[in-house]
């Protein structure tokens, strides 16, 4: 699938890519039999909060706060940020596949409702480790250590997104990286025994590092140190991140047995 995704994007002019990726996406469903193709476009929906739009899954996954289950929703902001914090290559199809399965096909059990130091609601959302070659697999041995075997897939803490509720939604405005100012480990850090000498020196380490910059660098020290001293930058689940297949056409997931 991949595979032939990958060539017919490699045909994709600048103007197209700029235009619709990320909150738009093609995969390519082969039959079993080799006989076709199945091309499957898929795109957020759209709202309007206070003439802004919003976009959302399909799916519709939702979050409970304070006793009503609200729809999670993204601002283009929104999907930017994650856009420009978690693809090394922009241009990757397969980095676009990840992108759009956290905006599109992000599991519910992974939604993790905080609250930001001024007060504001939040929801942290979890990234894929993967295994090398991906990049994002240094998140294993400079962070947690080793895997627990039987203890699922290894994810990575992607950040922090202050939400707003607009009538059924819960709505992603920006994407904060852990350590920025606002977050649980900015906190951390400021009522830590740090001199404020080795304090600014973090907090400007934090604020000024994304997700790229952390492994191109193999600079973990900050999320290590948030990770040992209580907020968890890296767990193992069993649960599936990504609900991909929640995604594809009914006859894909039959004559798979995933239906």
């Amino acid at each position: 699938m991949n595979a032939i995704g990958t060539y017919v994007y490699q045909k994709v002019t600048s103007d197209i890519h700029l235009k619709y990726y990320p909150d738009n996406y093609v995969s390519f469903y082969p039959y079993r039999d080799g006989s076709k193709i199945l091309v499957q476009f898929d795109s957020l929906l759209r709202g309007q909060m206070r003439g802004q739009t919003f976009f959302y899954s399909k799916l519709k996954p939702r979050i409970k706060i304070e006793g009503k289950k609200y729809i999670v929703a993204f601002t283009q902001h929104m999907i930017d940020r994650v856009y420009e914090r978690t693809a090394i290559d922009q241009k990757n199809y397969t980095s676009l596949g990840d992108i759009f399965s956290l905006l599109a096909a992000y599991n519910p059990h992974h939604l993790e409702l905080c609250t930001l130091n001024n007060g504001q609601p939040a929801i942290s959302f979890w990234g894929p480790c993967g295994k090398p070659p991906f990049w994002h697999s240094h998140y294993i041995p400079y962070v947690l250590g080793k895997l627990v075997p039987g203890g699922g897939d290894a994810l990575f803490r992607l950040g922090y997104s202050p939400i707003v509720l607009h009538d059924d939604f819960a709505v992603a405005k920006t994407l904060l990286y852990p350590g920025y100012k606002s977050t649980p480990e900015y906190a951390l850090l400021q009522s830590s025994s740090f001199s404020k000498y080795e304090k600014e020196e973090m907090q400007n380490k934090s604020t000024n590092q994304d997700a790229l910059r952390v492994v191109k660098d193999l600079d973990f020290s900050c999320i290590k140190w948030f990770h040992d001293n209580g907020i968890t930058q890296v767990k193992q689940s069993r649960h599936e991140l990504f609900n991909h297949m929640d995604l594809a056409p009914t006859f894909y997931r039959e004559q798979f047995g995933l239906a």
